[in-house]
């Protein structure tokens, strides 16, 4: 997992990496797999979720 904020644009912003690891209950294992983790709808929608969340938490 790894977070870095860039202030290289007029609004700084946050670059955030992770490698998503999830059980494989058939085979007993970890593996690595973004469509377990991370669907579509979540990536379409992620900035206004975002968005919306930070202002709850900073208001």
């Amino acid at each position: 997992m790894a977070a870095v904020v860039h202030y290289d644009e007029t609004t700084p912003h946050l670059h955030y990496a992770f490698v998503p690891v999830v059980f494989d209950n058939k085979k007993s294992r970890y593996k690595v797999s973004a469509k377990e983790v991370l669907t579509r709808h979540d990536l379409q929608t992620f900035h206004d979720d975002l968005d919306q969340d930070l202002k709850k938490v900073l208001l």
